[in-house]
Protein backbone atom coordinates (compact mmCIF):
# COMPACT_ATOMS: atom_id res chain seq x y z
CA UNK A 1 0.00 0.00 0.00
CA UNK A 2 2.85 2.38 0.84
CA UNK A 3 4.45 1.74 -2.54
CA UNK A 4 1.13 2.33 -4.24
CA UNK A 5 0.57 5.66 -2.46
CA UNK A 6 4.15 6.70 -3.16
CA UNK A 7 3.71 6.00 -6.85
CA UNK A 8 0.54 8.10 -6.90
CA UNK A 9 2.25 10.97 -5.12
CA UNK A 10 4.99 10.99 -7.72
CA UNK A 11 2.44 11.88 -10.36
CA UNK A 12 2.26 15.67 -10.52
CA UNK A 13 -1.39 15.97 -11.53
CA UNK A 14 -2.45 13.81 -8.61
CA UNK A 15 -0.35 15.91 -6.26
CA UNK A 16 -1.98 19.03 -7.62
CA UNK A 17 -5.46 17.58 -7.18
CA UNK A 18 -4.63 16.46 -3.66
CA UNK A 19 -3.30 19.87 -2.67
CA UNK A 20 -6.38 21.57 -4.11
CA UNK A 21 -8.67 19.25 -2.16
CA UNK A 22 -6.73 19.89 1.04
CA UNK A 23 -6.93 23.64 0.43
CA UNK A 24 -10.68 23.48 -0.23
CA UNK A 25 -11.19 21.38 2.90
CA UNK A 26 -9.34 23.98 4.96
CA UNK A 27 -11.45 26.77 3.48
CA UNK A 28 -14.62 24.83 4.31
CA UNK A 29 -13.69 24.92 7.97
CA UNK A 30 -14.98 28.51 8.00
CA UNK A 31 -18.80 28.55 8.31
CA UNK A 32 -19.25 31.32 5.71
CA UNK A 33 -17.82 29.22 2.86
CA UNK A 34 -19.27 25.96 4.15
CA UNK A 35 -22.77 27.42 4.54
CA UNK A 36 -22.55 29.23 1.21
CA UNK A 37 -22.10 25.85 -0.47
CA UNK A 38 -24.07 23.49 1.74
CA UNK A 39 -26.36 25.79 3.75
CA UNK A 40 -28.15 26.75 5.82
CA UNK A 41 -28.85 30.14 4.29
CA UNK A 42 -31.56 32.77 4.67
CA UNK A 43 -32.45 34.64 1.49
CA UNK A 44 -29.29 33.22 -0.03
CA UNK A 45 -27.07 34.62 2.75
CA UNK A 46 -25.21 32.18 5.03
CA UNK A 47 -26.72 31.67 8.46
CA UNK A 48 -23.47 32.71 10.19
CA UNK A 49 -23.70 36.20 8.65
CA UNK A 50 -27.20 36.67 10.08
CA UNK A 51 -26.19 35.37 13.50
CA UNK A 52 -23.04 37.50 13.59
CA UNK A 53 -25.06 40.59 12.73
CA UNK A 54 -27.68 39.75 15.38
CA UNK A 55 -25.02 39.39 18.06
CA UNK A 56 -23.30 42.57 16.89
CA UNK A 57 -26.58 44.47 17.35
CA UNK A 58 -26.49 43.47 21.01
CA UNK A 59 -22.94 44.33 22.02
CA UNK A 60 -22.05 46.75 19.18
CA UNK A 61 -18.77 44.96 18.69
CA UNK A 62 -16.66 45.39 15.57
CA UNK A 63 -17.34 43.12 12.63
CA UNK A 64 -15.27 39.93 12.54
CA UNK A 65 -11.99 39.90 10.61
CA UNK A 66 -13.56 37.66 7.99
CA UNK A 67 -16.52 40.04 7.55
CA UNK A 68 -14.07 42.92 7.16
CA UNK A 69 -12.20 41.01 4.42
CA UNK A 70 -15.48 40.33 2.60
CA UNK A 71 -16.29 44.03 2.81
CA UNK A 72 -12.92 45.00 1.35
CA UNK A 73 -13.32 42.69 -1.66
CA UNK A 74 -16.88 43.90 -2.25
CA UNK A 75 -18.74 40.76 -1.17
CA UNK A 76 -20.34 42.43 1.83
CA UNK A 77 -20.91 45.86 3.31
CA UNK A 78 -21.22 47.53 6.68
CA UNK A 79 -24.44 46.35 8.34
CA UNK A 80 -24.40 43.08 6.42
CA UNK A 81 -25.25 42.37 2.78
CA UNK A 82 -28.66 43.99 2.83
CA UNK A 83 -29.62 42.37 6.14
CA UNK A 84 -32.73 43.43 8.03
CA UNK A 85 -32.10 41.61 11.29
CA UNK A 86 -35.51 42.65 12.65
CA UNK A 87 -37.40 41.21 9.67
CA UNK A 88 -39.54 38.08 9.65
CA UNK A 89 -36.87 36.39 7.53
CA UNK A 90 -34.56 36.45 10.54
CA UNK A 91 -37.03 34.65 12.85
CA UNK A 92 -35.16 31.29 12.68
CA UNK A 93 -32.02 33.06 13.89
CA UNK A 94 -33.83 34.68 16.82
CA UNK A 95 -35.55 31.42 17.73
CA UNK A 96 -32.06 29.92 17.95
CA UNK A 97 -30.62 32.87 19.90
CA UNK A 98 -33.52 32.82 22.37
CA UNK A 99 -31.75 29.84 23.95
CA UNK A 100 -28.35 31.58 24.08
CA UNK A 101 -26.37 31.58 27.32
CA UNK A 102 -25.70 35.33 26.95
CA UNK A 103 -28.68 36.98 28.65
CA UNK A 104 -28.35 40.17 26.56
CA UNK A 105 -28.56 38.17 23.35
CA UNK A 106 -31.54 36.26 24.73
CA UNK A 107 -33.35 39.47 25.68
CA UNK A 108 -33.07 40.99 22.21
CA UNK A 109 -34.07 37.73 20.53
CA UNK A 110 -37.19 37.39 22.69
CA UNK A 111 -38.15 41.04 22.17
CA UNK A 112 -37.99 40.55 18.40
CA UNK A 113 -39.95 37.30 18.60
CA UNK A 114 -42.60 39.12 20.67
CA UNK A 115 -42.82 41.81 18.01
CA UNK A 116 -43.56 39.20 15.34
CA UNK A 117 -45.86 37.07 17.53
CA UNK A 118 -49.16 38.47 16.15
CA UNK A 119 -48.28 37.43 12.58
CA UNK A 120 -46.05 34.39 13.27
CA UNK A 121 -47.68 32.84 16.31
CA UNK A 122 -47.09 29.22 15.27
CA UNK A 123 -43.31 29.70 15.18
CA UNK A 124 -42.93 32.06 18.14
CA UNK A 125 -45.43 30.83 20.72
CA UNK A 126 -43.60 27.63 21.82
CA UNK A 127 -40.35 29.56 22.31
CA UNK A 128 -41.98 32.46 24.14
CA UNK A 129 -43.96 30.10 26.38
CA UNK A 130 -40.76 28.34 27.46
CA UNK A 131 -39.27 31.65 28.55
CA UNK A 132 -42.16 32.70 30.78
CA UNK A 133 -40.01 31.10 33.48
CA UNK A 134 -36.68 32.46 32.25
CA UNK A 135 -34.11 33.22 34.94
CA UNK A 136 -33.87 36.79 33.65
CA UNK A 137 -36.76 39.12 34.49
CA UNK A 138 -36.44 41.16 31.29
CA UNK A 139 -36.65 37.95 29.28
CA UNK A 140 -39.80 36.94 31.17
CA UNK A 141 -41.47 40.27 30.40
CA UNK A 142 -40.58 40.04 26.68
CA UNK A 143 -41.90 36.47 26.55
CA UNK A 144 -45.09 37.42 28.38
CA UNK A 145 -45.72 40.33 26.02
CA UNK A 146 -45.31 38.07 23.00
CA UNK A 147 -47.51 35.31 24.40
CA UNK A 148 -50.29 37.83 25.03
CA UNK A 149 -50.02 39.63 21.69
CA UNK A 150 -49.69 36.39 19.76
CA UNK A 151 -52.85 34.68 20.96
CA UNK A 152 -54.11 36.69 23.97
CA UNK A 153 -52.83 33.92 26.22
CA UNK A 154 -53.70 34.77 29.84
CA UNK A 155 -50.42 33.16 30.95
CA UNK A 156 -48.68 36.29 29.64
CA UNK A 157 -50.89 38.56 31.76
CA UNK A 158 -50.14 36.54 34.91
CA UNK A 159 -46.39 36.98 34.42
CA UNK A 160 -46.70 40.71 33.75
CA UNK A 161 -48.96 41.22 36.77
CA UNK A 162 -46.54 39.38 39.03
CA UNK A 163 -43.70 41.56 37.76
CA UNK A 164 -45.69 44.78 38.20
CA UNK A 165 -46.72 43.91 41.75
CA UNK A 166 -43.59 42.21 43.07
CA UNK A 167 -40.64 44.00 41.48
CA UNK A 168 -39.32 47.54 41.78
CA UNK A 169 -38.07 50.42 39.65
CA UNK A 170 -38.05 50.43 35.88
CA UNK A 171 -38.78 46.71 35.64
CA UNK A 172 -42.12 47.11 37.42
CA UNK A 173 -42.88 50.15 35.24
CA UNK A 174 -42.11 48.17 32.08
CA UNK A 175 -44.47 45.39 33.14
CA UNK A 176 -47.21 47.93 33.96
CA UNK A 177 -46.74 49.64 30.60
CA UNK A 178 -47.40 46.33 28.81
CA UNK A 179 -50.42 45.72 31.05
CA UNK A 180 -51.77 49.16 30.13
CA UNK A 181 -51.52 48.19 26.46
CA UNK A 182 -53.21 44.84 27.11
CA UNK A 183 -56.04 46.50 29.04
CA UNK A 184 -57.85 47.31 25.79
CA UNK A 185 -58.67 43.62 25.41
CA UNK A 186 -58.55 42.46 29.02
CA UNK A 187 -61.30 43.97 31.23
CA UNK A 188 -60.23 41.64 34.05
CA UNK A 189 -57.17 43.86 34.51
CA UNK A 190 -59.26 46.68 35.97
CA UNK A 191 -58.95 45.68 39.64
CA UNK A 192 -55.19 45.00 39.71
CA UNK A 193 -54.45 48.15 37.68
CA UNK A 194 -56.75 50.19 39.90
CA UNK A 195 -54.65 49.07 42.88
CA UNK A 196 -51.50 50.09 41.06
CA UNK A 197 -52.79 53.67 40.76
CA UNK A 198 -51.84 53.92 44.45
CA UNK A 199 -48.29 52.65 43.84
CA UNK A 200 -45.39 54.62 45.31
CA UNK A 201 -43.50 53.97 42.07
CA UNK A 202 -44.36 57.04 39.96
CA UNK A 203 -43.83 55.25 36.64
CA UNK A 204 -45.99 52.32 37.67
CA UNK A 205 -48.67 54.71 38.86
CA UNK A 206 -48.50 56.72 35.64
CA UNK A 207 -49.08 53.68 33.43
CA UNK A 208 -51.83 52.36 35.68
CA UNK A 209 -53.62 55.71 35.46
CA UNK A 210 -53.15 55.78 31.70
CA UNK A 211 -54.81 52.35 31.47
CA UNK A 212 -58.03 53.57 33.12
CA UNK A 213 -59.14 55.07 29.83
CA UNK A 214 -59.66 51.54 28.48
CA UNK A 215 -62.27 50.62 31.09
CA UNK A 216 -65.11 52.97 30.21
CA UNK A 217 -67.29 54.24 33.11
CA UNK A 218 -65.46 52.00 35.59
CA UNK A 219 -62.38 54.19 35.29
CA UNK A 220 -64.17 57.51 35.89
CA UNK A 221 -64.06 57.65 39.74
CA UNK A 222 -60.34 56.85 39.81
CA UNK A 223 -59.51 59.42 37.16
CA UNK A 224 -61.56 62.06 38.96
CA UNK A 225 -59.71 61.36 42.22
CA UNK A 226 -56.33 61.68 40.54
CA UNK A 227 -57.24 64.86 38.67
CA UNK A 228 -58.18 66.46 41.98
CA UNK A 229 -54.69 65.81 43.35
CA UNK A 230 -52.05 68.53 43.23
CA UNK A 231 -49.56 66.56 41.17
CA UNK A 232 -49.44 68.16 37.68
CA UNK A 233 -47.80 65.07 36.18
CA UNK A 234 -50.57 62.76 37.35
CA UNK A 235 -53.25 65.32 36.43
CA UNK A 236 -51.87 65.42 32.90
CA UNK A 237 -51.87 61.64 32.46
CA UNK A 238 -55.30 61.31 34.04
CA UNK A 239 -56.64 63.85 31.54
CA UNK A 240 -54.99 62.00 28.67
CA UNK A 241 -56.58 58.80 29.88
CA UNK A 242 -59.97 60.52 30.15
CA UNK A 243 -59.73 61.49 26.48
CA UNK A 244 -59.99 57.78 25.60
CA UNK A 245 -63.32 57.49 27.37
CA UNK A 246 -65.19 59.60 24.85
CA UNK A 247 -68.80 60.18 25.92
CA UNK A 248 -68.31 57.75 28.83
CA UNK A 249 -66.23 60.46 30.50
CA UNK A 250 -69.02 63.04 30.66
CA UNK A 251 -68.98 63.06 34.48
CA UNK A 252 -65.38 64.27 34.35
CA UNK A 253 -66.31 67.50 32.55
CA UNK A 254 -66.37 69.72 35.68
CA UNK A 255 -62.98 68.60 36.97
CA UNK A 256 -61.45 68.84 33.50
CA UNK A 257 -62.77 72.39 33.14
CA UNK A 258 -61.14 73.26 36.45
CA UNK A 259 -57.83 71.85 35.16
CA UNK A 260 -57.97 74.32 32.29
CA UNK A 261 -57.42 77.00 34.95
CA UNK A 262 -54.19 75.26 35.97
CA UNK A 263 -50.97 77.15 35.63
CA UNK A 264 -49.28 74.18 33.94
CA UNK A 265 -49.44 74.40 30.12
CA UNK A 266 -49.19 70.62 29.67
CA UNK A 267 -52.11 70.03 32.06
CA UNK A 268 -54.19 72.71 30.31
CA UNK A 269 -53.48 71.13 26.91
CA UNK A 270 -54.36 67.62 28.11
CA UNK A 271 -57.58 68.80 29.75
CA UNK A 272 -58.67 70.76 26.66
CA UNK A 273 -58.02 67.76 24.44
CA UNK A 274 -59.99 65.47 26.77
CA UNK A 275 -62.98 67.83 26.86
CA UNK A 276 -63.10 67.89 23.08
CA UNK A 277 -62.95 64.09 22.91
CA UNK A 278 -65.75 63.77 25.48
CA UNK A 279 -68.08 66.42 24.01
CA UNK A 280 -66.85 67.76 20.63
CA UNK A 281 -70.03 69.80 20.09
CA UNK A 282 -69.57 71.79 23.27
CA UNK A 283 -65.79 71.98 23.31
CA UNK A 284 -64.04 72.91 20.05
CA UNK A 285 -60.86 71.16 18.97
CA UNK A 286 -57.86 72.83 20.64
CA UNK A 287 -55.48 74.64 18.29
CA UNK A 288 -52.54 72.54 19.49
CA UNK A 289 -54.31 69.37 18.24
CA UNK A 290 -54.04 70.56 14.62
Amino acid sequence: MKDFLASLWQRRWLRAVGLVLIFVAILMLHPFLRQTVFGPTIDGIPWCVWEDEARRQVDRRERSWFAQILEKVGLSKEGGPGLDIASAAALPVHIHLAEDSDVKVRRVALELLARHAPTHDAETHPVLTRHLNDDDQHCRIAAAQGVWHGRTDKAGLKVMLAMAENTEGKLAALATMHLAEAARDAPELFDPLAKLTFSENKLVRTWAVFAMGHFGPRGVPLLERIMKERDPRMQKFAARSAARLGEHGAKLTPVLESLRQSGDPSVIAAASHALHCIDPKRFPKPAEDD
